[in-house]
């Protein structure tokens, strides 16, 4: 009977303690990159505390799911139209984490863009211009600026002295060409 209620007790406890997380695997990893633009915080936290893969798969399905402009038709055309936009990116900029490429998954090729090269604070900088995607329906000049020590591509959000940085890319070579 001892026996018994101790099988029993342990059996209880080894089913009370949940399930360890499977680590991530590289297609998850690699699928919470390229979706980093899109997916929004609390997603992300549910995504990583799933602790197995199935769980992980069904997560994935429903975020494309519930993004699907068309969910009456058998294809989920933003779907397509970002994977194909993540092959383009990595073929364009190599990272996704460089801002120019998380700018393209989310609104596409830019109407115009222009190239300068720069001395002094910064090596190098484009402008994109964007006359109205499907999430914004204005036109947009964003800039993109490589610091002098070579780093990535950041994109210079127009609060951060946006004035200056303008007025130097214009003084840039190549900079007269801006039509800023």
């Amino acid at each position: 009977m001892r026996r018994a209620c101790s099988a029993l007790l342990l059996l209880l406890t080894a089913t009370a303690v949940p399930a360890e997380k499977a680590p991530l695997n590289e297609r998850h990893r690699n699928w919470l990159t390229e979706v980093d633009p899109l997916i929004l915080g609390s997603e992300k936290r549910v995504f990583l505390d799933l602790a197995t893969d199935y769980q992980r798969d069904a997560f994935i399905d429903r975020f494309w799911r519930e993004r699907d402009p068309h969910p009456q038709t058998a294809r989920n055309e933003l779907k397509e139209r970002y994977r194909a936009r993540v092959a383009q990116a990595r073929a364009l900029y190599r990272d996704l984490g460089d801002d120019r490429a998380r700018i393209y998954l989310v609104h596409g090729e830019p109407a115009g863009s222009e190239s300068v090269r720069c001395s002094g604070t910064y090596s190098s900088a484009e402008v994109w211009v964007y006359q109205g995607t499907e999430q914004v329906a204005y036109d947009v000049v964003l800039i993109f600026l490589v610091p002098s020590d070579g780093a990535a591509f950041v994109w210079l959000p127009p609060t951060q002295n946006a004035d200056i940085h303008i007025a130097q890319a214009g003084r840039c070579v190549g900079g007269d060409q801006l039509k800023l």
